[in-house]
């Protein structure tokens, strides 16, 4: 007890009840949750037969509490002092408040307070008991049996004083009221197997989406703690398939590791434990630095702890812990190879960050010997997964080969393959040394090969559109660029569709490339075409239009902006009904709603938590986890908007219902190469079921496009993708046969 409330006790015990009275208007204001108190006050009270006092005080503390929004703490105190009156309750409203507050989503509530008598009888301690009787009886209650395991009471027949239960097994028994309480465990309304039988999908959605949330709710149910193959067991029974436990686990352990309140010892059979009070700062930073590999997330750690502990014994500490952890994965990382090598140097500029300001190596190690060597020195920078220690690297090369100069080499040979961010610190290097021509002949190699690198190129080209670089490049041919691009976006197009393992990478720099071309509602574009001759814009208005990786949002805004600039080019019809239509076959649409769910269900909620996780880690301008998921959430969104509108327009094509007159989409047919006088068989199918090396066409291809509608023994001329013309005659058409994995 606190002083105040042991200064009540001894002025009731003196029966200075008035002075008592004065204190307890105080201490009510923000009254204590000590039961013990309460039970050793209310009993002098009731041995006085105070009956007015016990109505006085109890009623002022329910009501205060009842302003706290402490419902269920109002109950209970109340009770104590309605179990000490010999006279009616004088605060009986405030109870049945409370009683309401805390059961308002239970649909028979009224029913049950009737039954109990609640507001009628005088005795309300017995009108509560029976209430908690009802209550506890109530349908969609959940209960453990010893043999028929978990189940949910879904009838309370309070005539008869019986419930039924059904069981997860299939069972359905019936129980009187005191066989479930002498048989049955009830669970709390918020323990994990409670929320489990009440609404398992909402359950799911948390543990998936918030597992930290989720985690503590496990926790609670278990006495605060839980080891991981209880916990595996756990979430496998009824709840989670084997292969979602796996990728939950996958997807959740750092955070779990990470997180404050949560504390993991051990290994494989490690436990869980929900601590009372969240890991001191230091603590946390140290553990967090421990857990992950990640050079950029512990150099984020060491930041952030400079910053909050500077100058303090906390510091000290920490320091020491880090060098701990250094000092292990320094030994581990010795031997051959250049990923050990780099691992190396990762963890002594590390050190030299956890020292920062004394220059004070890692014991035994000089990451100079390192980097001498150019070759390995430019590969070492371009695998570190921290900015700062990509530009030490460099800046360690330039300075060994300052006197021949040989770094600018080298700075301008890795260029094209750098992040963004470090392509900057590059350049500035190289325009600062005066190598303006080195650096105009490298953006030009970029710029002229897309394929290359796309990203890298659409960054460069942008950089030079907005001026940043006209003291030593200036973008020429915009159109021609721009032509390029779409010839590589074709390129990666039809490669993701026949190499899944590599269709989200490419198909997430297909998005960069749009979107870079979509940028201020085309202006590059509109600005590029201004002034070129009009062939040159109409083939790359053609290009646009028939592009199989572009959407129609983005063709109809590019048509606008070549509308707005270039009047002298024939408008554009707009598309007709029968034009909106995507031809698929029935497999390939099944494969594109697959991922599209993916993407929804899966993809997109990961990756909103790898944004707030990645957040936490503090600035944000130095956070390469926060961008990369970012840019990820980007690629991601366009993607789901792309297969949304290709999906609502899809169309299946039947194939006994093609007509084999003419090459049809669905056809496969014998062409004739008259210019190579050799004979070639292809076939015309769906959007997504291109494949050149089974001779397996896209029908919005620009070969397909050109076979489409020709008949049997008549001469034409085709544009080879290759570049060139050739004669073609057809020999023989037929329906197509669907590929194997099609036609399951």
């Amino acid at each position: 007890m606190n002083e105040q409330e042991k200064l009540i006790i001894d002025m009731i015990k003196r029966r200075q009840h008035d002075k008592a009275e004065t204190v307890w208007l105080n201490y009510c204001e923000k009254p204590g949750r000590n039961m013990q108190f309460y039970m050793q006050l209310v009993k002098l009270l009731a041995k006085s037969k105070n009956n007015r006092r016990l109505n006085e005080f109890g009623g002022l503390v329910v009501s205060n509490m009842i302003k706290e929004g402490d419902y269920r703490s109002a109950i209970r105190v109340g009770r104590l002092f309605i179990k000490g009156l010999n006279a009616e309750c004088a605060f009986l409203p405030q109870i049945v408040e409370c009683v309401r507050k805390l059961n308002e989503k239970r649909p028979r509530l009224d029913e049950y307070i009737q039954l109990s008598k609640l507001e009628e009888d005088n005795d309300t301690n017995a009108a509560l008991n029976r209430l908690d009787v009802l209550l506890y009886n109530d349908e969609g209650e959940v209960f453990a049996h010893d043999v028929s395991g978990i189940g949910v009471i879904t009838v309370n027949d309070t005539q008869e004083r019986k419930v039924l239960i059904e069981f997860e097994n299939g069972e359905t028994k019936e129980f009187n009221y005191d066989g479930v309480r002498q048989f049955l465990y009830k669970y709390p309304a918020g323990h994990f197997h409670a929320l489990r039988m009440k609404n398992k999908d909402k359950l799911k959605k948390i543990a998936l989406s918030r597992p930290l949330d989720f985690m503590r709710i496990v926790l609670r149910s278990h006495d605060k703690e839980i080891r991981l193959d209880e916990l595996k067991e756990l979430l496998t029974h009824r709840f989670l398939k084997a292969s979602e436990w796996q990728k939950w686990w996958r997807d959740s352990r750092d955070a779990l590791m990470l997180d404050p309140y949560i504390e993991f010892t051990g290994g494989a059979r490690g436990a869980f434990k929900l601590r009372e009070t969240p890991r001191e700062l230091d603590e946390e930073l140290a553990q967090r630095f421990r857990k992950t590999s990640d050079s950029n997330s512990r150099l984020s750690i060491i930041k952030e702890a400079h910053k909050q502990f500077n100058g303090d014994e906390k510091l000290n500490r920490l320091i020491a812990l880090c060098e701990e952890v250094l000092r292990e994965d320094f030994q581990i990382a010795q031997g051959d190879g250049d990923e050990r090598a780099v691992q190396r140097i990762e963890l002594a500029f590390l050190w030299e960050d956890l020292h920062a300001g004394t220059g004070e190596p890692i014991p035994g190690f000089d990451p100079f010997m390192e980097l001498s060597d150019p070759g390995k020195a430019s590969k070492r920078a371009m695998t570190m997964s921290s900015y700062d220690h990509q530009t030490r690297v460099l800046e360690r090369f330039a300075a060994y080969h300052q006197e021949e100069q040989a770094w600018t080499r080298y700075f301008a040979k890795i260029l094209s393959n750098a992040s963004p961010r470090l392509a900057t610190w590059i350049i500035k290097q190289l325009d600062d040394a005066g190598e303006k021509d080195l650096l105009h002949n490298t953006v030009e190699r970029i710029v002229s090969n897309p394929a290359e690198n796309p990203e890298m190129c659409i960054w460069a080209m942008k950089q030079a559109y907005d001026g940043k670089w006209d003291s030593f490049y200036q973008l020429e041919f915009p159109h021609i660029r721009i032509m390029d691009l779409m010839e590589v976006m074709r390129d990666l197009y039809n490669l993701a569709d026949q190499t899944p393992e590599l269709s989200s990478r490419l198909r997430g720099t297909i998005a960069k490339v749009r979107n870079f071309l979509w940028d201020g509602h085309c202006k590059f574009m509109m600005d590029a075409i201004d002034g070129i001759p009009v062939d040159d814009a109409r083939k790359l208005r053609n290009m646009i239009r028939n592009h199989p990786a572009l959407n129609e949002h983005f063709v109809s805004e590019a048509m606008a902006a070549f509308r707005k600039v270039r009047d002298d080019l024939i408008e554009v019809q707009q598309q007709s009904e029968e034009e909106l239509i995507v031809y698929v076959t029935a497999h390939t649409l099944a494969n594109r709603q697959t991922e599209l769910r993916r993407i929804t269900t899966e993809d997109i909620p990961r990756t909103s938590e790898a944004i707030g996780r990645a957040r936490e880690l503090g600035d944000l301008r130095e956070n390469a986890e926060y961008h990369a998921a970012r840019d990820d959430m980007r690629v991601l969104m366009a993607r789901k908007d792309e297969l949304t509108a290709l999906i609502q327009r899809a169309r299946i094509i039947e194939i006994d219902k093609i007509g084999t007159n003419e090459v049809n989409i669905g056809t496969r047919f014998i062409a004739r190469n008259l210019t190579l006088d050799e004979e070639q068989q292809y076939t015309i199918l769906g959007l997504w079921d291109a494949d050149p090396e089974r001779g397996i066409l896209n029908y919005r291809s620009p070969l397909a496009e050109q076979f489409l509608g020709k008949k049997p023994d008549v001469e034409f001329e085709i544009e080879m993708p290759t570049g060139g013309e050739a004669r073609y005659i057809i020999r023989n058409i037929e329906r197509a046969e669907l590929p194997v994995e099609a036609s399951s």
